[in-house]
């Protein structure tokens, strides 16, 4: 396992923030229903487009932690607490980042199986699946892009990093923490993810009877997941796909853009302020010392 760490706040300049307070309030708007148990990298955005499509509202997916940068803080507590020997992370805790979900999907919801199984009991679960050839040839390309982006954008966020804390920069290194401990510090060894692969899925099979659990591969479309949803089947609309190797490389690239955009312009806005005090600094020096002459030309 990877050596443990106790800096799990993100920051401590969130507390002050509007989102943390309204974060605190732990009640749910809409009922969980269902887990989408299954590893990255198997469909989930796929699954994720079908249970908005059938009317469960919008899903948890890591793509609604990178617009909602407030759940950042919990997700780090998150990590702490099952990797760390962190605080226990409370239900209301938990509810008040999922209350207006009735669903989740993909990393990093996925990762806390057990704890969304004991938080939500009466939910169906769904685990969607791939050979585990298929799922390390995927996985492998996304995991190597996110880890090493274009090596611009590298030394660009690098040198403008300790300028400014992004949003995305502190949602990366929180995944970081998770992929790190979750794999024994080595996410990128087949060995070592097809074995975590394994242990996943039989952990959950273990934890949920066979009449609440669906095991699904996203090309079987919409029947067996309507089926087991009680649900009609769509009219005359294919199952929605979405992000391939192609797709997931062009969103990180995407995101790694703005980051070094928002950054660049961090970047530039202490550099200039440094600059204005600079100026402001010399000017005051030049007053006073005219201020000293006109006291003296009066002693």
């Amino acid at each position: 396992m990877a050596e443990k760490s106790k800096n799990y706040e993100v920051s401590s300049l969130d507390s002050f923030l509007p989102w943390r307070r309204e974060s605190k309030k732990g009640s749910r708007e809409v009922p969980m229903k269902i887990l989408c148990l299954g590893f990255p990298r198997t469909g989930t955005i796929s699954l994720k487009k079908a249970l908005e499509r059938l009317g469960y509202g919008k899903c948890y997916h890591m793509s609604e932690w990178a617009n909602h940068p407030e759940h950042t803080d919990f997700w780090s507590r998150a990590v702490a607490a099952k990797y760390e020997d962190g605080p226990k992370i409370s239900k209301n805790e938990w509810d008040s980042v999922l209350s207006s979900y009735q669903s989740g999907a993909d990393i990093p919801f996925s990762e806390f199986a057990s704890e969304l199984l004991d938080l939500y009991p009466n939910t169906k679960v769904i685990l969607t699946n791939k050979s585990p050839d298929a799922l390390w040839n995927s996985w492998s390309k996304a995991a190597r892009f996110s880890q090493h982006p274009p090596w611009y954008l590298t030394a660009l966020n690098f040198l403008l990093d300790p300028f400014s804390r992004s949003a995305e920069s502190r949602r990366r290194g929180v995944m970081h923490r998770l992929l790190e401990n979750k794999f024994d510090g080595k996410p990128l060894d087949e060995t070592i993810v097809k074995r975590v692969f394994q242990e996943h899925y039989d952990r959950v099979r273990s934890l949920v009877p066979k009449e609440r659990l669906l095991e699904y591969r996203i090309e079987e479309g919409w029947g067996p997941l309507c089926e087991f949803l009680c649900e009609d089947v769509p009219d005359n609309e294919d199952f929605p796909r979405g992000n391939s190797s192609e797709d997931f490389q062009d969103a990180v690239r995407l995101i790694w853009k703005i980051q070094t955009f928002f950054n660049l312009g961090r970047g530039m806005l202490f550099v200039g302020g440094m600059w204005i005090s600079w100026r402001c600094l010399g000017h005051a020096g030049i007053l006073w010392e005219w201020l000293n002459g006109v006291v003296d030309l009066y002693r």
